[in-house]
């Protein structure tokens, strides 16, 4: 039983690399475009989508909700952290 089974995984494996030598990928050509400018960092004063988008990903690792206390009211991260 053991030999046939070591047997049967081989030839499945010597098919599946005749199968996938024989394949050939196709050509991707992949534009990537950036250059947003950030007009400002100011959670009050932005106006656009990028100022937007930044202000999340600057300010938002500051502030968690207080989930463990049953609380969505905001506070640090950390119960650690030390703003000296």
């Amino acid at each position: 039983m053991n030999t046939r089974l070591i047997r049967v995984l081989v030839a499945l494996l010597a098919l599946m690399w005749i199968g996938f030598a024989g394949a050939r990928g196709k050509d991707v050509t992949l534009t990537y475009l950036e250059g947003q400018v950030v007009t400002t960092i100011d959670p009050a004063k932005h106006t656009d989508e990028s100022s937007h988008h930044a202000i999340i990903n600057m300010y938002d690792p500051f502030l968690y909700p207080k989930v463990a206390e049953g609380s969505m009211e905001p506070g640090p991260h950390d119960d650690s952290f030390d703003a000296r």
